[in-house]
């Protein structure tokens, strides 16, 4: 088993979810949908631990502000065996929407 199957697989026993669908890889994590319309980001570093629940307080407060645009959500973090892991409302739409844009943009004639 490679060392990234065998982290998704100490979380994943750990939060007791069956089944994942890979979304993205990163730098610093990478993404699972987990249903619900929920995510799981299983990080790379440790240092994710000590900023994620600065984060979660940070979006809880500015969904308050009732912005005019979607932003993540933590629901759920912690670790497991020196692993990080967060839960977080998926934004479906985030990606299609600025990928469109941009290319309008670089299609636009004069």
């Amino acid at each position: 088993m490679k060392p990234e199957q065998a982290r998704l697989a100490a979380v994943l026993d750990r939060l007791r979810i069956d089944r994942v669908t890979p979304l993205d890889r990163g730098m610093t994590s990478a993404v699972y949908a987990i249903g619900d319309g929920r995510v799981l980001k299983i990080h790379k570093g440790l240092l994710e631990q000590y900023y994620l629940p600065c984060l979660k307080r940070l979006y809880h407060r500015l969904h308050r502000a009732s912005l005019p645009f979607a932003l993540p959500l933590i629901l759920e973090h912690g670790s497991v065996a020196g692993i990080c892991y967060h839960i977080e409302r998926r934004l479906r739409e985030l990606w299609s929407t600025v990928s469109v844009e941009i290319h309008t943009s670089f299609t636009a004639q004069p």
